[in-house]
């Protein structure tokens, strides 16, 4: 007997944009370009990932699946925060040297930060799928960050913009998941009904980082200082029924409900804030 495996290659995406966007990590360009319809569309490999009912649905000649480490990563500047900030830190540098052009500078630069945000997301997934008429089995790892950083200024009052720059702070926030489970699915007749039901047991692993700076001081590759970490067990479930030609579709994501905190940390400027 001839023997197939199907294997989901490397890929790797960066993207900047300059309006927000949603940041969820897609594993399949496929399914993401069909508006994320994953549940019910995903395929034997990917399904694990969507909707672990869809591990069961395959062809005769799949005997098992590869997904290579799948990466993304995404940042979102619409306001041009990056520019802003360094704008603002050199006109503080500069204020010894060249008073008057630094504070226009700085001026110039906080009112551009004024309603700035910067966020970005970071993925990467890898499966192994075995399909069989007995009990199809996939194996997966997934990692996902998101983060957000923001600017605390005031700028309704510009006529000492050195004052406002020392009391001007920048905060991040992120929070990271990574997962490894497995799933198992099956065919089933229920009321001759055909349908096919799945279910993952995971672990999962929650990371927070939260970041605040004088502006000053602020580095965003400092992001992720501050971290805390909480680790817990969870499930997914999934059913797919046939109709005809068509498939009726539902999942369950994460059904135990986890809670984490981010660390509380004080405020650079005002000590009594946090």
């Amino acid at each position: 007997m001839k023997q197939w495996m199907k294997i989901g290659l490397l890929s790797c995406a960066s993207a900047t944009s300059t309006q927000l966007q949603a940041t969820n990590y897609s594993v399949d360009g496929r399914t993401d370009a069909m508006g994320g319809a994953g549940t019910a569309s995903a395929d034997y490999l990917t399904g694990v990932f969507y909707n672990p009912a869809l591990i069961a649905i395959y062809s005769r000649k799949d005997d098992a699946g590869l997904l290579l480490p799948s990466f993304g990563f995404q940042v979102m500047d619409g306001g041009g925060i990056i520019d802003d900030v360094d704008q603002i830190k050199k006109g503080l540098d500069k204020l010894p040297s060249d008073p008057v052009n630094a504070e226009r500078e700085i001026e110039s630069g906080l009112r551009n930060l004024n309603g700035d945000a910067l966020s970005f997301n970071l993925g990467a997934a890898a499966a192994v799928a075995i399909p069989n008429r007995y009990l199809s089995t996939a194996f997966y790892a997934k990692m996902s960050m998101e983060g957000v950083t923001l600017p605390n200024v005031n700028t309704t009052d510009l006529s000492d913009p050195i004052a406002v720059a020392n009391n001007t702070t920048m905060s991040t926030v992120s929070l990271g998941l990574m997962e490894a489970g497995v799933a198992f699915a099956g065919y089933t007749n229920f009321l001759g009904q055909n349908m096919t039901i799945g279910i993952t047991p995971k672990i999962q692993s929650y990371l927070t980082y939260t970041h605040v700076a004088a502006i000053n001081n602020f580095d965003f590759k400092d992001f992720d200082k501050n971290k805390t970490t909480d680790n817990a067990f969870n499930v997914d479930v999934g059913a797919v029924w046939f109709y005809g030609p068509w498939r009726f579709a539902a999942a369950g994501k994460n059904l135990i409900k986890n809670e984490i905190e981010t660390k509380k940390i004080q405020d650079p400027i005002d000590s009594n804030k946090y």
